[in-house]
């Protein structure tokens, strides 16, 4: 992988962040699917992987170790996280009734503290998507307030999984920018 390459991704360019994309997203999709024998846990995970390694890009050094190294290490970690999450995840067995009851129930421990700071914050990140052009605000809602995977955006937006990655990692670094 060429120093080049990596250092043009660094700054953002799309076109040094799909070669990346594509000239590792074989070996690490393998590796994940070795472990996982699942076609699409694996798909989730690999997205998941190149959302991380593209965020944290320029924290990558190369001192001995090759770029997919480091994309593998990032796919075993996000993995590792995905089993202790779902390990902790408890599944109860609810009447109708116990449903509703839960479903239904107020929580009313909140101090006014506690409200006012959490409209505060709601408010700060509603003024930063403010600052985002349409195209920006729509792929972090479809993300993030609608929880949809890249494969559904992709088909959303009638875009490819690798312009949904590049949008989204543009638009997280964009909202960074504004917030500091």
């Amino acid at each position: 992988m060429s120093k080049q390459l990596i250092e043009r991704a660094k700054k953002g360019d799309e076109i040094a962040l799909n070669e990346l994309y594509e000239s590792n997203k074989s070996k690490v999709y393998n590796y994940l699917l070795k472990l996982t024998r699942d076609e699409t846990l694996t798909e989730h995970m690999l997205s998941i992987t190149f959302e991380k390694a593209f965020f944290k890009i320029d924290t990558y050094k190369e001192v001995g170790n090759k770029f997919s190294t480091w994309l593998i290490a990032i796919a075993k970690n996000s993995l590792t996280d995905h089993y202790r999450r779902k390990k902790e995840t408890i599944i109860l067995e609810l009447t109708e009734e116990e449903e509703s009851i839960i479903f239904n129930y107020k929580d009313s421990s909140n101090t006014i503290e506690e409200e006012l700071i959490q409209a505060e914050k709601s408010e700060k990140l509603s003024n930063l998507l403010n600052k985002l052009n349409e195209k920006e605000k729509e792929i972090i809602n479809l993300r993030f307030y609608e929880d949809k995977s890249y494969k559904e955006i992709s088909k959303e937006l009638n875009i490819t999984l690798d312009l949904v990655r590049i949008r989204l990692y543009r638009t997280i670094r964009e909202l960074r920018k504004i917030k500091n």
